[in-house]
């Protein structure tokens, strides 16, 4: 999740009346019967963060586009056969520290936003099991960001890694959390790192990203792992011909691809966003960027003998 958003990317119809909306709750929801998918039973579940905005819009987004966003990315992660579990306030409110954390964030004056940011910490950290049968007990699990979707991370690949992380902590993105996995001792465990590096007096700023941020560079022995196997930038390139295309160069060994709002006004500032139709600007457009990368990643970037990635897009 990303903040920040001046008024300036707020691109959309002036004229266009705000959707009605309506939360969905926070249920699993089993991958898309496929003959490639594993029994739906022992799926790996993907959390993800939404709670819709009372004033219609945030962060570049009309709350409809945000719920668009978010089926696109169940679509995406559910077709690499992952369950998928929405998360949202109530589910954040189960912390027994909810109401102290709470008022800690408006003692430093946090946005509204940036709030919200930490109460995908408070749910994950209060998930026991979840009937996930790869948690082993140890609960927590999972959590991108609505706007990360899997490149080959399937469910299988998940599995090896719950296995091979057995519960530690383990960021794939560095300090950006758009892509995690830890128990629920570890989520807790971190986030109280976080907010105590919360500096005292007014930061209406300090969001997720910059406390974890200051947890790398001020405690000393953290017992996180730090990865960097989440693609920060649109996967595509402009040729020497100006047209914009898929770079499979680009996705090489990456698991994710994180659509955030960076990411997006770099791409369109730097022309190689990709050729859609923008209905509601450069930010909202990442509902279908995402399925446009779901599709152009499979059918440019995959090699169907060995599943390696091919660089067959690169040509300039």
């Amino acid at each position: 999740m990303q903040g920040n958003i001046t008024a300036g990317e707020l691109l959309i119809m002036a004229d266009e009346a705000l959707p009605s909306w309506n939360v969905m709750n926070a249920t699993v929801s089993s991958p898309k019967a496929s003959s490639n998918n594993e029994d739906s039973e022992m799926s790996p579940i993907m959390h993800t963060f939404f709670e819709p905005d009372p004033k219609g819009w945030c962060c570049g987004m009309i709350n409809y586009d945000h719920h668009d966003l978010v089926s696109a990315w169940e679509k995406a992660w559910q077709d690499k056969g992952w369950a998928t579990k929405v998360l949202k306030k109530e589910d954040a409110m189960k912390h027994p520290e909810f109401e102290a954390f709470s008022k800690l964030f408006r003692d430093t004056s946090l946005s509204e936003y940036n709030q919200k940011c930490y109460w995908r910490w408070l749910a994950m950290a209060s998930i026991f099991d979840d009937n996930d049968p790869t948690s082993n007990g140890g609960g927590g699990g999972f959590m991108s960001d609505y706007d990360t979707i899997p490149l080959d991370l399937n469910a299988e690949m998940g599995r090896e890694l719950m296995a091979a992380n057995d519960g530690k902590f383990t960021t794939y993105q560095g300090h950006v959390p758009s892509l995690i996995h830890a128990s629920r001792v570890e989520w807790d465990r971190v986030l109280h790192l976080m907010v105590s590096a919360i500096p005292e007096g007014s930061h209406p700023s300090a969001s997720d990203m910059r406390t974890l941020l200051k947890v790398i560079e001020s405690v000393e022995d953290t017992d996180i792992v730090w990865r960097q196997h989440v693609l920060r930038s649109f996967p595509y390139i402009k040729t020497d011909e100006g047209k914009v295309i898929f770079d499979c160069q680009k996705v090489k060994n990456m698991k994710a691809v994180h659509l955030s709002h960076k990411a997006s006004m770099t791409a369109h500032l730097e022309g190689f966003y990709p050729d859609i139709i923008m209905k509601r600007g450069i930010i909202g457009g990442r509902v279908q960027v995402a399925l446009r990368v779901m599709k152009d990643y499979e059918e440019q970037c995959k090699q169907k003998e060995d599943g390696q990635v091919l660089p067959i897009a690169t040509q300039r």
